[in-house]
């Protein structure tokens, strides 16, 4: 009685992890960069990120087309921002290695970090992705 009883929570609890096993297989990384210098306050759904050097991560939806910025410090995830695609207007423009810039937009107080991923990239080449994070003066 206790052995069928042990074998079916044992199954049970195998089934549970292979559903489970999609959820945590979610992101795929694109590309990281360590020491990004953000020179402003920002301000994303409730959370106040104090400007200074963080690490930002390109990240992949494996079920979608979508690309996110998580932004990390010292390990901890602050925010994680849906990025939309731009159309590069010449071809020559593109970088060779990936590569991150920032632009500010004073009229509408928005910060907008611009991801390419280069043309060497082999799994993601000619992306060029832009996400936007409202800032604080």
């Amino acid at each position: 009685m206790f052995c069928r009883l042990s074998c079916k929570v044992i199954v049970c609890v195998f089934f549970v992890s292979l559903l489970s096993l999609p959820v945590f297989s979610q992101w795929e990384d694109v590309t990281s960069f360590k020491d990004v210098q953000i020179p402003f306050d920002l301000k994303y759904e409730d959370k106040i990120i104090k400007k200074g050097k963080y690490e930002i991560e390109i990240l992949k939806h494996t079920s979608q087309t979508a690309y996110y910025l998580r932004i990390k410090n010292k390990g901890n995830r602050l925010c994680l921002v849906p990025g939309e695609y731009l159309k590069y207007i010449d071809e020559t423009d593109i970088p060779d290695k990936p590569k991150i810039r920032m632009r500010r937009n004073t009229a509408e107080k928005l910060l907008y970090i611009i991801f390419e991923s280069g043309t060497i990239t082999w799994k993601y080449p000619n992306i060029k992705i832009r996400f936007k994070i409202e800032y604080e003066d």
